[in-house]
Parts: C-alpha cells; sequence; structure tokens
C-alpha cells in the first residue's frame, strides 16, 4: 500500500485566523522571508537595522508594514530588512524605533545603517532616552559609551523616558496581535518555501497558471484577490496530497499533479510546489507532497476571450436581467468571474480522493510498480479483501487508522501523543511483519505440498509410459488411441500450468527488482548471475576432478574452468560495495513493506495457477489409471484360457486398485466429515449461544458430578467393608464413635450430591 493522503484546506485556520495568500505563496515555493535557513538566519541579522529613508530602494514598497507616522515627529515602518525611520524624525520617535528593533533582536547589537547625521541622531536619542543598546559598529560602541560615561549621574527626563517606553509596548503588543492574522502572501511563501519556511522542507519544483495581468508571480495574483476578493469570500483554496514516494523525479510527479489539474482544476487560475522532506518521526523516510493554491473563480468564456483587469476579476459576477435575459459580454466582462460552488460540496472532495487514487495507480503501473494506492477506508478495504479470499490482506486492514497529531506534538518530545503514536506505530508494523510472514510461510508450504504432489503424478505417468506394457502395446483400438491422447495432452497441460506457477524466491525477487534503479537492478543481475556461473563451475570442477585420472586435456579443461572462477571471484568483489548499498537500501522499513506487500500480492495473484496445476495434475493420474486399466482388460480379454497363478496376479491386480482407491475416497470423506455440523450438533451449538454459554458450563458440571458419583462409590464399598468388620469383630466404643463418624460424612455427601444432581435436572 503506497502512501495516501489528501485534504482541503481554506484561507483561514481551524481557529477563524486568515492565512496570507501571497505569504502562504512564498511559503510553499521556500522564497522570500522562507528562503533556505542559513540564508534567513543571515538576513535577521538586519531585522533590528535602522534604515535613514522610508524611501530606501533596499526594500519594495510592498514589503513594509507602517508602525508609526505623525506628520510633525516622523514615522517608523517595518521592512523586510529591518526597522525604518524618516531621516529628520525626531529623536522621540528614533527613541521608539530603537527599543523595537532592540526587542525585535533580542537585544544584540544593532546595525545602523544610513547617513554620518542619522547615525548621530541616533546615539543623541540613545543617550537622551537612557537605551541600553548596543551597537555592531565599534566605533559607534565606543562614542555612546564614552557619552554615557561623561554625562554620569545627571538627572533624566523620566516622564519623557516612560513616555516612549509606553509607546514601544503598544506597537510591540499590536504587532503581537497581528501575527495571528497572516495574509494571504504568507502562503504563497509557505508553499514555495520562500524565506523562514525553507526550514520546512525543499521545495524541488513549481509552476503556476495565472493570468497576463499577474506576469507570471502569484505572490501579485494572491496580493489582488487580498486586496479585490468579496468580504467573507475565500480568497484562495489549497489542496494538499501525497505523492508516492516509490517514484523519485519531478517528471514522474508531474505525471500525477498535470493529470489531476486537467481533471478538477482546468478553469482555474493556480499555482503550485512539490515538496521533498524527510520524516520527523523517521529519518528513512520520504514525504514528497504537492500543496496546489487556486481560486475558486472560473476562468470563464469571457476570461477565455478577454482577461479581466485585476480588481474586476473578483468583483461580484453580474447577475440575469429582470426579464430573465443573460447579460451581454460587456456586462460579464466588466463584472467578477464567476465562483465554481462544487468546491462547497463535500460529495466532490471524495470523487477527487478516488480519481486521484486512480490518477496515482495507473502513474505507478507506468513507471513498474505493483504497489497500488487506495482510497477507501480500512473497513471498505478489508472487506473487499475477504470478499476476494484474501484472508492476509484483510487481517493487514483490521486495525485502527492512525491518529493526525501534527507538527507541534511530533517536535514536542515529551506530548504524549507523540509516545502513543510512536507506540501505535510499532505494534502496527509489528502486526503488518507477523501477518505478511507467516502468509509467505503459508504460501512457501503450499508452493512445496503442491511441487511435490505434482512431481509424484509426473514420475508416476512417466514411468507407466517409459514401461515395457506401455510400449509392447499398439493402440490399434480406437478406445486406447483416445486414452493415450489424453495422457499426452494431461502431460502438456502439468507442464504448461507448471512453468506459470511463480515460487516464493521469484516473487521476492521480483519485488526487489521493483524498488531499484535501472542502474541498481543491471549491478543486481550481473552480481547474481556471476555469483551463479560461479557456483556450476565449481561444480564441474568437483565432479571431474579426479587425482587418478592423467587425462591432459580434461586437466587443461579444469584449470580454466578455476581461472574463471578466480576472474568470477574479482567481478564480484568490485561489485560487492554497491550490492551492500542496495540491500541496505532495501532493508528501509518502507521498503521491506513494500516488498512483503508486493510478493505478497504476485502470489496471490498466482494462487489461481496454483489451483489449476494442481486440477491438472489430479486430471493426469485419473488419465493414466484409466489408460493402465484398459490396456489390462484388453490384455486379458484377448485369451481363452487362463492359469490359476494368471487368474491370481488378475483379481490381486484389481483388488489393491480397489483398495487404493477406497482409501482415497475415505481420506476425502473424512476430510469433508470434519466441516459437516450435525443437526444436534448445530441444535446444541445454538442453545449454547442462546442462554450465553450456560449449557458449557452445565456440561462441566454433569462431568464434575459423574467424578464425584464415581468417588462416592469407591467411598461407599468401603464403608461397607468397616461396617462388616464391625459386625464381625469386637471392637471398643472409640473406634466404633469413628465409623459411626465416617458413615455420617458419607451418607451426608451422598446426600448432597442427590440434591445437586436433581438441581441440574431442574
Amino acid at each position: 500500500m503506497a502512501m495516501y493522503h489528501f485534504r482541503i484546506k481554506t484561507d483561514k485556520k481551524p481557529d477563524g485566523t486568515k492565512i496570507s495568500a501571497v505569504q502562504h505563496v512564498d511559503y510553499i515555493r521556500r522564497e522570500g522571508n522562507y528562503a533556505e535557513e542559513k540564508e534567513w538566519e543571515e538576513k535577521n541579522k538586519f531585522v533590528g537595522n535602522c534604515i535613514s529613508a522610508a524611501g530606501n530602494k533596499n526594500g519594495s514598497e510592498d514589503l513594509k508594514c507602517l508602525l508609526y507616522k505623525t506628520a510633525k515627529f516622523g514615522s517608523i515602518r517595518k521592512t523586510e530588512e529591518g526597522i525604518e525611520v524618516t531621516e529628520k524624525a525626531t529623536p522621540t520617535t528614533i527613541a521608539v524605533a530603537l527599543m523595537l528593533a532592540d526587542e525585535t533582536m533580542n537585544h544584540k547589537p544593532l546595525i545602523i545603517s544610513g547617513t554620518t547625521n542619522f547615525k548621530k541622531s541616533i546615539m543623541d536619542a540613545a543617550e537622551k532616552f537612557n537605551l541600553e543598546i548596543k551597537f555592531e559598529d565599534r566605533l559607534m560602541e565606543i562614542e555612546i559609551k564614552r557619552r554615557r560615561a561623561k554625562r554620569g549621574k545627571e538627572e533624566k527626563n523620566a516622564e519623557q523616558i516612560s513616555l516612549v517606553k509606553a509607546t514601544a509596548e503598544e506597537i510591540l503588543k499590536k504587532l503581537e496581535e497581528e501575527k495571528t492574522t497572516v495574509n494571504a502572501e504568507t502562503h504563497v511563501e509557505y508553499i514555495y518555501r520562500e524565506k523562514a519556511y525553507e526550514r520546512r522542507g525543499g521545495c524541488i519544483f513549481h509552476s503556476h497558471h495565472l493570468p497576463k495581468w499577474a506576469k507570471d508571480d502569484p505572490k501579485k495574483f494572491f496580493k489582488a484577490a487580498e486586496k479585490y476578493e468579496g468580504v467573507g469570500n475565500r480568497r484562495y483554496v489549497e489542496i494538499e496530497f501525497a505523492l508516492p514516494n516509490e517514484l523519485k523525479t519531478v517528471e514522474q510527479y508531474r505525471q500525477i499533479i498535470d493529470a489531476f489539474i486537467e481533471k478538477h482544476l482546468a478553469n482555474h487560475y493556480y499555482a503550485y510546489a512539490i515538496h521533498e522532506k524527510k520524516g520527523m518521526l523517521s529519518e528513512e523516510q520520504r514525504h514528497p507532497h504537492v500543496h496546489i493554491m487556486f481560486s475558486e473563480r472560473l476562468i470563464d468564456e469571457v476570461e477565455k476571450k478577454k482577461e479581466r483587469a485585476a480588481q474586476d476579476f473578483f468583483k461580484y459576477p453580474a447577475r440575469k436581467k429582470k426579464d430573465g435575459s443573460e447579460p451581454t459580454f460587456e456586462e460579464k466582462y466588466r463584472r467578477g468571474s464567476p465562483r465554481d460552488r462544487k468546491w462547497c460540496n463535500r460529495q466532490y472532495v471524495c470523487q477527487m480522493r478516488e480519481d486521484l487514487a486512480k490518477i496515482e495507480n495507473e502513474v505507478l503501473k507506468k513507471n513498474g510498480f505493483s504497489i497500488r494506492v487506495d482510497h477507501r477506508t480500512l473497513k471498505a478495504q478489508k472487506e473487499a479483501a475477504e470478499k476476494k479470499g484474501d484472508t492476509s490482506l484483510a487481517q493487514l486492514f483490521n486495525r485502527m487508522a492512525e491518529e493526525y497529531i501534527g507538527v507541534v506534538s511530533c517536535k514536542d518530545s515529551d506530548d504524549p501523543k507523540l509516545a502513543r503514536l510512536k507506540n501505535f506505530r510499532s505494534l502496527r508494523n509489528r502486526h503488518f511483519d507477523s501477518v505478511l510472514r507467516k502468509d509467505s510461510v503459508e504460501k512457501e508450504i503450499e508452493e512445496l505440498e503442491t511441487k511435490d504432489s505434482v512431481q509424484k503424478v509426473q514420475m508416476k505417468a512417466r514411468e507407466y509410459i517409459t514401461s515395457e506394457e506401455f510400449l509392447a502395446q499398439k493402440f490399434d483400438m480406437p478406445q486406447l488411441q483416445e486414452l493415450k491422447e489424453k495422457v499426452k495432452y494431461e502431460i502438456r497441460e502439468v507442464n504448461h500450468w507448471k512453468r506459470a506457477i511463480i515460487s516464493q524466491h521469484d516473487a521476492e525477487e521480483k519485488a526487489r527488482l521493483e524498488y531499484m534503479t535501472p542502474s541498481e537492478r543491471e549491478i543486481w543481475q550481473k552480481y547474481f548471475e556471476m555469483l551463479n556461473q560461479k557456483k556450476q563451475l565449481a561444480k564441474f570442477v568437483e565432479e571431474h576432478t579426479n587425482p587418478d585420472s592423467k587425462d591432459g586435456k580434461m586437466e587443461e579443461v579444469l584449470e580454466g574452468a578455476k581461472g574463471q572462477i578466480f576472474a568470477i571471484l574479482s567481478s564480484a568483489a568490485i561489485l560487492k560495495p554497491s550490492i551492500k548499498e542496495i540491500k541496505k537500501k532495501l532493508e528501509t522499513p518502507d521498503c521491506r513493506k513494500n516488498i512483503l506487500l508486493v510478493t505478497h500480492q504476485i502470489l496471490q495473484a498466482n494462487s489461481l495457477a496454483r489451483k489449476i496445476l494442481k486440477m491438472e495434475s489430479e486430471k493426469l493420474d485419473r488419465a493414466v489409471d484409466e489408460l493402465k486399466a484398459e490396456i489390462f482388460y484388453q490384455s486379458i480379454s484377448d485369451k481363452e484360457y487362463y492359469k490359476t497363478r494368471e487368474i491370481y496376479n488378475i483379481l490381486r491386480r484389481q483388488y489393491f486398485e480397489l483398495k487404493k482407491e477406497y482409501e482415497k475416497q475415505l481420506e476425502v470423506r473424512y476430510s469433508y466429515q470434519k466441516k459437516v455440523i450435525s443437526t444436534s450438533r448445530a441444535m446444541e451449538m445454538a442453545k449454547n449461544i442462546f442462554v450465553k454459554g450456560d449449557f458449557k458450563k452445565l456440561r462441566a458440571s454433569l462431568r464434575k458430578l459423574q467424578k464425584d458419583r464415581e468417588k462416592f462409590a469407591k467411598n461407599l464399598e468401603v464403608f461397607h467393608q468397616h461396617e462388616e468388620k464391625l459386625q464381625s469383630t469386637k471392637i471398643t466404643a472409640d473406634n466404633q464413635a469413628e465409623l459411626w463418624q465416617e458413615k455420617y460424612l458419607l451418607t451426608k455427601e451422598k446426600m448432597s450430591l442427590e440434591i445437586e444432581k436433581n438441581a441440574l435436572t431442574i
């Protein structure tokens, strides 16, 4: 079972917080703020920068966030590069900006960029408001320390300092609140794995289908959606689904994604990104998946002929007129594109899951993999396996589904959810291994039994065909000729179906080859071919080595064979490290599980061939017996007179053939008899079920009662012996009292047993 995961997400978190479509594009593409982790940390050094001009070319206006603005005192902005203040801002505004930068950078030294006058005003503000700010610039740090030492313990303006702190705290509080409202742009960065989100797993490919005004930039398209989409409308919808980790290349992944988009998103603008990351709980496990962001707005006939402008595309679509007539082309063009209502239909989600499973299975088949994904529930898959008679597969699905715990719980080693999940996966893997290992052993035993029975039948047929009795026969009679042809036909059928059978070893080898690259497959096959060749050469050398022989030609041949063995061992030694790497790859949990499952599927699909082979071998056995009996009958019917010995041999042969057939039928009868439930037995079982097992308890009580009766009879016999002895001999009063006591106890036990018997009878 290949990995299958499919879900649809909207532009809101579970708590209702809106997610930025534009930033989500950066996220899935791993760009911008979510670029590679090392690069992100390097950019973070500039978060605390104070940049001199609000219109600095270093930062795009789109990425700026206005934090504080006044016409008189200057403004503060937060950009991609850091905190920015206007060049002519007052010391108070600069002090607020410094406090914001210091908090943002966790009190690390700040990098200041700007003019010399701006840097001087920075130091003036830090000194005036007694800010414990550190600067990365060594000269600035020396100068601020000199100023603080010179000023000493002069009184500071406490009222102004508290005002600056209160302003900075208010802005920080506002920023903290706004963190929960993520814009659409952030989600673009998320799925593209840009900027800060690179650490979440690399984006290996991204693509899109957008209008011309977006200029091939998904962030621009979704920013327009954020700006112009109606209140309450979804600015984007996201589909995320796992890609089979059997596939390795972007081209293979795109076969699935393109087919899915063609079927369900052909009339929508979209952007998607393929992510490749390792499992959080298992470093060996790959998790390729795709994020597809799209607008619910349809690319209608108007949009196909003439694209709307950004501000028009997201408007409310043109309605029918009051008279029921359709709006004109121009009216539709000036209004927005209609929304596709199918995205509000839960049944459509189920349909997409089914379609995705079909697409993935087609691509897996195309790329030579036998494993398949299934969109159905475990219960439905179990029922389907039971209908097919695949009990092992039904047992695999007879389990609970895994509970999704989320990324946060996976990172927290103390989270009880994580411990529970690890325990669940461990038990599930053990269950999986035990079921498939048991199935493998059962299939191997069945294979050996079938092989043994077929070999016996073939040997019997071969021995009879080569016997003198068969060779001496002329087969001039139509009946004999027909039986002979029947035997030959059955021999051909048995050989045909014998070749169709796949052994356990061959099935495992076929499954292993599926999980190798073409180069690995070539190395693997070459290595084991060489080992097989070496084995055959070694066997030849062993069989033909004779110390007493002085045949020069044979010695020359043997020396050549030994040289070939040495050459093969040398070549195999070169390939051995590669073979070890391939074996290590095949022993990873995912590969091992899939190899076992594919082996099971191959053998299960081959079970019909096994049944037919068994039937054909039985037919061959009967055909040989029929031919043998007919030849024997023809041989004895030609004679008019028989000797006593000949009659004895004929009767003896017929007796043993009939006895053999009788014993065979007895075995068949006994095997079926064990499966048959008699009417009386069925009634007993039904009664027991009806009374919830009380009949079973009753039978146990009756068995105990019978044992107690037997014990009581023995004790009563001993008592009578003592009583006779008492009457025949003179005994003391004490001995007589003991005997009477023993008699009393036995009588009491007898009465209790009788009472219990009566109660059980009632």
